[in-house]
């Protein structure tokens, strides 16, 4: 399957939703790391 490219908006609204998710406790710092380096790389495909 192929990776959808992000616009900048869904980029930033994805990395708040990941940020709210860790802030609640309902992922780890390190799942959160991962998440966020997962978000930055889908850009750069």
């Amino acid at each position: 399957m192929e990776r959808a490219d992000f616009n900048i908006d869904e980029k930033k609204l994805v990395m708040k939703l990941i940020d709210m998710l860790f802030r609640e406790r309902f992922i780890t710092y390190t799942e959160k790391v991962e998440a966020d380096r997962l978000v930055r790389e889908c850009g750069k495909i």
